[in-house]
């Protein structure tokens, strides 16, 4: 009877032990279909971040980038895309199109206030030349007057040493014209 009975607790031990067995290789077959299903869904979230990362941030950062490289070449004409994105990269694309907005506003007054410093050293040019004209015409009016004044004090002279002439001629005359009466009347 002990033998019947250590066969019959022997047989269900075997019995228990093969069904635990089965239970733990389903248990196990499950836990590795979790862990397999698991794995691909955490590789498809990371896929999906890179795409994501490359399209979504990437990509536009390097269109941003090339619009920022075509301004600095001193071209303002770009098209700033990417600012109607509700993000950082939209508002950096705003700030990016104020900026260049500043620039041509900045390009256009540098270009009014050369276009002014030109016009007002043209008019200063003007004026410089109006007035070595006018230097020049009085210099040489002046030489004229200087000139013109020469000949009237020479002419001046000339009278004078004319009239001492006249006057020393007139004096031997009178003196000759009184001896001559002085004989007449003796």
């Amino acid at each position: 009877d002990i033998t019947k009975a250590i066969a019959e607790l022997d047989a269900d031990l075997k019995q228990r032990i093969d069904g635990g067995v089965a239970d733990m290789n389903g248990s196990m077959n499950f836990a590795f279909y979790l862990v397999l299903i698991g794995g691909v869904l955490v590789a498809c979230v990371l896929v999906g971040s890179m795409l994501y990362s490359v399209v979504g941030i990437a990509n536009p950062i390097r269109r941003l980038t090339g619009v920022m490289n075509v301004m600095s070449s001193g071209k303002f004409d770009v098209t700033v895309s990417e600012q109607g994105r509700g993000d950082e990269i939209g508002q950096q694309a705003k700030v990016l199109d104020q900026f260049r907005l500043s620039l041509i506003d900045a390009d256009r007054a540098r270009a009014e206030a050369e276009a002014a410093k030109a016009a007002e050293e043209a008019q200063l040019r003007h004026r410089a030349s109006v007035t070595e004209g006018f230097v020049g015409s009085m210099s040489a009016l002046a030489h004229n007057i200087s000139s013109s004044s020469k000949e009237v004090a020479d002419s001046a002279r000339s009278l004078s040493a004319t009239a001492e002439e006249t006057s020393r001629q007139a004096q031997a005359v009178a003196g000759a014209a009184e001896e001559a009466s002085t004989n007449v009347q003796t």
